[in-house]
Order: structure tokens, then sequence, then C-alpha cells
């Protein structure tokens, strides 16, 4: 498993890499200084690795800490899901490799196999958004103990003052935050169902002071998919306008203010059942981190049949629908009207399932990254082409607040899209130490 994890890896930086199935103990080994070996057949041993720990790990949710065969099914899914869409939608001049339909079909065939067979252990579900008597909802994200949670597929456990890590600290402590973008929060639906362009809610975004003082969009957000609330704070704060997330309200001085380069500030992953100190310390933070999860399954299972052409109301039912409406949105159909923001060139369908696994993966894994790599859409994270990428907050009632067109800039550097981007370049010390090893295209 791990050998399938780490090539999968492999391929998805470097694209063609060598493929090796023994131990290499010595240099004069011919594998050593061996030539890279073709993308698609390296993903074929890896699919071959991945249904080797399938068919011989065991069943095991009493202890998602553990291997087994549940968790190489979740891995299994992501990593054909990914080779499946990316064989689909390559191509001859960006990725040294035309597309390859037969091979699609079969990893995104073993994408639902992989899902369908999560799905059908009785342990998984989704579990409600029920707010605790302060109105906390805790999540996945935020947990202090994954143990009982039904969602964790597998996940790392950590305890305070012994295992800990950093995530939390970086969304509540002073250090300006790299938030949430303007095209980011325009990817989630109003609660009509419908995007931006179409619906007929309340579309204001402009943030006006409440009754405390600070800056709100609370009237923004209660219109929207529930995800967006738990995903950014109600208050907007940058340069100027710190604001402190004090819930609940620490013993002793507050800690230091909160800052956004966007304004917008991340929610998600912070948990107030840890003390003040050990949320807003560097690397004293104790939730638990779901490294697979059930959501991901069932976005997973609908993108794959959706990209088959096989997909069903039924399958949408079992998957996304569930999805949004635990986000008290309403049910996907297989003909979803029209989003003039479609600009990927693909279905109606396959924009919202996009749209959807996009709402509920922000942050989360590099997900969004590997996305737009593997639907051949990297382009848009240019920022000359698209420049809500770099946009923040509507401070347009703020005085003083530097702004394009009302929003915040969540800052002045420039992205620019090159093809070349599609692969990573080959370190130069690996092409020195092996005259078979070339440099990817245009890295030269």
């Amino acid at each position: 498993l791990n050998r399938a994890k780490e090539y999968a890896e492999l391929v998805k930086l470097y694209g063609d890499i060598q493929w090796e199935d023994h131990v290499i103990t010595t240099v004069s080994d011919p594998a050593t200084y061996g030539p890279r070996n073709d993308a698609d057949s390296v993903m074929l041993h890896v699919l071959d690795d991945l249904n080797f720990a399938v068919d011989n790990l065991p069943n095991n949710t009493s202890d998602r800490t553990q291997w087994s065969k549940e968790m190489a099914l979740a891995m299994k899914s992501d990593i054909c899901l990914y080779w499946g869409t990316y064989c689909k939608y390559r191509t001859q001049a960006d990725n040294g490799k035309a597309p390859n339909a037969e091979l699609s079909k079969k990893f995104l065939t073993e994408c639902t196999k992989a899902s369908e067979a999560i799905m059908g252990e009785s342990f998984f579900k989704l579990n409600d958004w029920t707010p605790d008597n302060s109105g906390k909802i805790y999540t996945i994200y935020n947990s202090l103990d994954l143990s009982g949670n039904h969602e964790a597929i597998f996940y790392h456990h950590y305890v305070m003052d012994v295992t800990q890590h950093g995530l939390c600290d970086y969304t509540c402590s002073s250090s300006t935050q790299k938030g949430m973008t303007k095209d980011c929060i325009d990817a989630f639906l109003f609660k009509d169902g419908k995007p931006l362009a179409t619906t007929t809610m309340n579309t204001d975004d402009k943030a006006v002071k409440n009754a405390k003082g600070d800056w709100s969009i609370q009237h923004f957000l209660k219109n929207k998919d529930k995800r967006l609330s738990l995903l950014v704070d109600s208050i907007i704060s940058f340069k100027g306008h710190g604001w402190v997330r004090n819930e609940p309200s620490p013993d002793g001085p507050l800690p230091a203010q909160m800052t956004s380069s966007t304004g917008y500030t991340v929610y998600k992953y912070d948990n107030p059942q840890m003390t003040i100190s050990y949320r807003t310390n560097t690397n004293t933070n104790y939730t638990d981190i779901p490294l697979y999860w059930y959501p991901v399954i069932l976005l997973n299972e609908a993108e794959a049949k959706a990209e088959l052409g096989t997909i069903t109301q039924d399958d949408l039912d079992k998957t996304v629908n569930l999805l949004l409406k635990r986000a008290e949105l309403p049910n996907m159909t297989l003909t979803p009207e029209a989003d003039p923001a479609n600009n990927m060139g693909v279905s109606n369908l396959i924009w919202e399932i996009r749209r959807c696994r996009r709402c509920e993966l922000v942050c989360d894994m590099n997900y969004r990254y590997w996305d737009l790599i593997r639907w051949h859409q990297l382009d848009k994270l240019d920022t000359n082409k698209y420049p809500n990428a770099n946009l923040g907050a509507n401070v347009s009632n703020i005085p003083g607040a530097s702004n394009t067109n009302g929003y915040l800039n969540g800052t002045d550097a420039k992205r620019t899209f090159d093809h070349k981007y599609y692969l990573y370049p080959v370190p130069t010390n690996e092409i020195l130490l092996n005259d078979k090893i070339k440099q990817n295209p245009n890295w030269e």
C-alpha cells in the first residue's frame, strides 16, 4: 500500500517515473540508473498494488488509526478517480500524452467499485451538523476525538501535550492568514440552490457594522450554502481592522487580534474546546486529522459515474445530495440549470458536481490544486485571466479600506499560467546522476 501511494504521488508530480518492484541492494543493479517508465504502465502497477492491499488487509472499523481494507479502498477510490480523469482530459501538447479513453474508463470504473464497497458498509454515514449548547457546530475537521465519528475512514489521533500539530493556530493566531478569495466565496450556492448569476435571493456581500462595532457579513452567510458559514468567520478582519474569535471568552487577557489578507478568516479547523493557548501557539493543537473520510468517497463516486456517463438520479441521491441536504441546499438533478460562470467546457451536471466537491473540500489536503491538474484546468489559477482569484471581501462600506471595485486586494502579486506547470521539473541532481533521465518538457 505504501508503494502504491508513493508511486501515485510521484506520477502526479513528474509523469513518467522509474518503476521498481524489488529492493535494490547495490548500485551495480541495472535498475539503479534505469530509464523512466511510462506513467500509464506505472499506474497499472499501482492499481495492482491497491487491489492486493484490498484483498489482503482485514476489515477494521473499530480502530480507524490502523491500516485496514477500508483505508485501502479509500486510497484506491482517490487514486483511480485522479488517474481516470487525468487520462480523459490530458493533452499531447501539455502532458506529453494524448487522452486515453479506454484507460480512463478502466480507472473510473475501479474508482466506483472501491467507493461502492465503502458505501456498502453500514458503519459509514454522514454526521448531523447539530449545534451544541453554545451554538458551535463540530465537524470531522475540528474534532478532538474521531474515534466515534462515522465519517472517519482513516485518521491521525493527536493527544494534548504528547503529539500535537499546528493547523489550528494558523487560523486563529495573530499571524496574517492567507484568506479565502472572492472566487472561492462565489462558488458557494445560495439557499435556493442557484449560483450568483441566477439566484433571486439577496446577493449583497458588503460588510456592515454590527452592534459590537465589528464589520459583519452574517446577513450574507445566512443566504448561502451552510458550508460557507463553517468555512469562514462572519466578521471581516484585515490590516487595521483586527478581530478576536473569543469563543468561549478566555480567562485573563484576550489573545492578539486576527487579520487576513482577503478579510475572510478561516473558521473551519478551530475548536474552542481547547484553551486559547493551545489554539494559538505553534504546534500545540490536538484536534484529530482525517486522512481519508466518507464525504470524499461520495464525491468520488458521483464524479466517476458522471464522467463515465452512467450516473442516475439514484446515484446523485446516494452521494452529492446527501451533502447538499446537510448544507441546507436543494437536491441536484441530472439536468441542473446552466451557470454562466461555467468556464471549464463541461456539462452542467459535471460542473455542479465539481462545485459540490470544491465547497466540501476547501483547504483540505491540496485537493483543489490537484483537481485542477487532473481536469486540465490549471489556467484557472492565472490571476491575469481571473482577477477574482486575488480579490477578497467586499469592504466598500468600510472607510479607508483599499479596494478594487469595492473588494479587498488579497495581494498585488500576479500568478501567470504556463503549460509546463502540469508537470514538476525533474530535480537537476537526478539528471546529473542518471543520464537516462531527461527533463520534463519546457523546463530545460
